[in-house]
């Protein structure tokens, strides 16, 4: 009964190992095909399986057990436990639920539902290594391990550091490239250098610039274009949405233009715009530059009604404008202001430029006498005869360090006398350098002797100095003027006080005292040994009556283009200044084109009764700006609140096209003459309306915070189209 017993448990133990081989071959495709699901990628193309090598290696011979203990310094996933060996990675993930029971059925769930018994643990490396490259185990490492993913996250990750990369490698060059911009330098040829010194001071540039495709074109100059453009957007848009802002909260704006030619011999139109920003202050833009073919006031007024509309800024709620004295500009019937009057508002104010008025005074009062053209001549002349010359030149400056005296001549201006100033002032200090220097010159017989003798006979004349002094000190106060006049966002009642402080000053001039002055001049030089041609008592007494009626006529012009045309403002000025119980706003009311109706003077009349008793200077313009700004002051004070913004509003002058002229002619040069216009036309925007580049000390945080915005904005512009970086 034993021997039969034995028998029948020897043939089913066989056919028990006969199915477990069956088994085990079953098992080990539903592997392999779980780990080509897992990876996705099937078994004959999956690498060989990479064994660990052991850290630490028993010195033969190996004692009993030693094979198992060295498999489990080897693969750590291994747990030894004291019926055998358990995967602590796939046991952890089938207890979480995280391995289907299907695997089970095929594979008997070894290693995390059923150990690997001692007595079964010969060839443990061996089966160790197995499992490990299978794609059970890979796949269950990867659920429960923090450092190992899915491969679709990793790619995921991948591809999002790839991107952070390449958005910081571009927020550079969007900086490099606006520094570029900004300064007004050549960007095409300057890109590549300023990406080399950008890739010295930053390691990770110069790295990422190494590892890009041979096709990328971040180093060529169409791509240093490609952020022009999107620099010059942002800026445009920036500025045109500060605009409509403005216009959302104060309903009106005020439009500034002039033309000019450009370094290529084109017609430009420039267009300005002055608003008020949140708190009520008045700012002057610059919008754009066209190139236009026909400069007729029709024409013209094409152009700035397209313009305003390309910006979406409403024609209608422009009230007011500023030009120059040209007949397609300010003519009354078909000039541009009364086309403009006549298609956008019909109570549009215009404002001849004032400092064109003040250049214009000037002229007409010089004409009046030959002796002072002639004189105010004579600053040109000089500084064209020596800067001309070196060998000229040097002879002036040996005699001025001879000397002791380190001055410069200044050229005056062309076009703007006011420029003749300091001019003037060094003229004044050198008389004494100048006359020797023109008297060596003119005894040498050197070149352009006679010119020399010529600024030399004009020059040692009592009258000629007494000219200059007279000239020198009423271009002082009018300096002073025209410096108010040309600043930043001026407005009416800042004008006001400096034109009466100017007049002032003009009628307090002693002519006899500059005469005095003059002859104590003379006295000095010709102690030196200069001969300096005197004024008889008759010359005197002639040169006398002729500078007064030089001043006579300055004032008359400044009173005729001035105060004439500001009287009723300066009126309104004078109440707000000295808060007087009534004004007369039949008057105010029409200099600046607002309605002049019954009712709307009374209910102004019941507002200033309260606003002049407040204790405020209320000819200041940060009163006028709280007035039209605060929520609490509009509420109280509409009437009033309309009045301050007209007053802010009103241009005096067109500086800003001016100065966006001087920006054109530094960028579109006789070295840059072959930019495009819209590349022109981005290259001022960002020059003129452009944020600064924070400084490295002395920016706020406020600063440097606005400035990444701008600089995020950019990337945003540029990055909408596509290339190839």
């Amino acid at each position: 009964m034993k021997r039969q017993k034995t028998i029948q448990q020897f043939f089913h133990s066989k056919a028990s190992k006969t199915n477990e081989g069956k088994e085990h071959i079953k098992n080990q495709e539903y592997i392999n095909m779980s780990s080509e699901g897992s990876s996705g990628i099937s078994t004959s193309e999956q690498p060989e399986a990479q064994i660990q090598l052991p850290t630490e290696e028993t010195v033969s011979p190996k004692p009993k057990g030693s094979s198992r203990s060295l498999s489990v310094k080897v693969f750590p996933f291994i747990q030894v436990t004291k019926d055998g060996y358990w995967c602590t990675s796939c046991k952890k993930a089938y207890e979480e639920g995280k391995l289907p029971n299907a695997i089970i059925g095929k594979s008997g769930g070894a290693w995390f539902v059923k150990l690997i018994s001692k007595a079964n643990a010969d060839k443990l490396r061996e089966k160790a290594a197995k499992h490990q490259a299978s794609g059970v185990h890979q796949h269950a490492e990867s659920l429960i391990s923090p450092l190992s993913k899915p491969i679709s996250e990793v790619l995921n990750e991948a591809v999002k550091n790839a991107g952070d990369t390449t958005q910081f490698m571009r927020t550079n060059m969007a900086v490099a490239s606006y520094f570029l911009f900004k300064q007004e330098m050549p960007h095409t040829t300057n890109w590549r250098p300023m990406l080399s010194v950008l890739s010295l001071v930053h390691p990770e540039v110069e790295h990422w610039f190494r590892t890009r495709p041979a096709n990328a074109r971040y180093l060529s100059p169409r791509n240093s274009t490609d952020w022009l453009e999107a620099c010059g957007a942002t800026v445009k848009d920036s500025t045109v949405e500060k605009v409509k802002n403005s216009l959302t909260t104060f309903k009106k704006f005020a439009y500034m233009a002039d033309e000019c030619t450009d370094a290529n011999g084109h017609q430009v139109l420039s267009h300005c715009v002055r608003y008020l920003d949140v708190k009520g202050r008045p700012v002057d833009a610059f919008l754009d530059v066209q190139v236009i073919e026909n400069t007729s006031a029709a024409s013209v007024t094409t152009h700035i009604l397209e313009e305003l509309n390309a910006c979406q800024l409403d024609p209608k709620q422009m009230a007011a404008c500023a030009f120059d004295g040209a007949a397609n500009f300010s003519g009354r019937h078909g000039g541009i202001q009364a086309l403009l009057r006549e298609k956008c508002n019909p109570n549009l104010s215009y404002t001849h430029c004032r400092g064109h008025l003040l250049e214009l005074a000037l002229v007409r009062a010089a004409e009046s006498s030959k002796d002072i053209k002639k004189a105010i001549h004579l600053m040109s002349s000089l500084y064209s005869f020596f800067s001309k010359s070196p060998k000229r030149l040097n002879i002036l400056e040996n005699i001025e360090n001879t000397l002791g005296l380190k001055f410069k001549l200044v050229q005056p201006g062309k076009t703007r006398w006011l420029s003749h100033e300091r001019s003037l002032a060094v003229v004044l200090k050198l008389l004494q350098p100048l006359l020797l220097a023109l008297e060596s010159i003119y005894q040498d017989g050197m070149d352009l002797s006679s010119e020399a003798g010529g600024l030399l006979l004009l020059l040692r004349s009592e009258k000629t100095i007494a000219i200059l002094s007279l000239v020198s000190l009423l271009l002082k106060p009018l300096g002073s003027l025209n410096n108010a006049i040309q600043a930043s966002a001026t407005t009416v009642v800042d004008l006001c006080p400096a034109i009466e402080a100017t007049f002032g000053s003009i009628r307090e001039l002693s002519i006899e005292k500059v005469l005095e002055e003059a002859k104590t001049s003379v006295q000095k030089l010709t102690n030196e040994g200069i001969y300096i041609e005197s004024l008889s008592e008759e010359d005197k007494k002639c040169l006398l009556r002729q500078l007064k009626k030089y001043i006579d006529l300055i004032l008359k012009n400044l009173q005729q283009r001035l105060l004439d045309s500001t009287q009723p403002l300066r009126s309104f000025y004078r109440s707000l200044s000295y808060k007087t119980p009534t004004v007369e706003w039949s008057e105010a009311l029409p200099a600046m084109e607002l309605p002049c109706d019954q009712d709307r003077i009374e209910n102004l009349n019941t507002e200033w009764n309260i606003v002049r008793r407040m204790n405020e200077n209320l000819t200041s313009t940060s009163f006028l700006s709280s007035l039209v700004a605060r929520p609490d002051l509009c509420a109280l004070f509409p009437g009033m609140k309309e009045v301050g913004i007209h007053l802010l509003l009103l241009p005096v002058t067109t500086a800003t096209v001016e100065r966006s002229f001087s920006s054109l002619n530094r960028i579109l040069c006789s070295e840059r003459s072959r930019l495009l216009p819209d590349h022109v036309n981005e290259l001022m925007s960002i020059s003129i309306e452009g944020m600064e580049v924070p400084d490295t000390r002395e920016a706020t945080e406020d600063e440097r915070i606005a400035f990444k915005k701008f600089i995020n904005r950019v990337v945003q512009n540029y990055n909408k189209k596509p290339r190839r970086m």
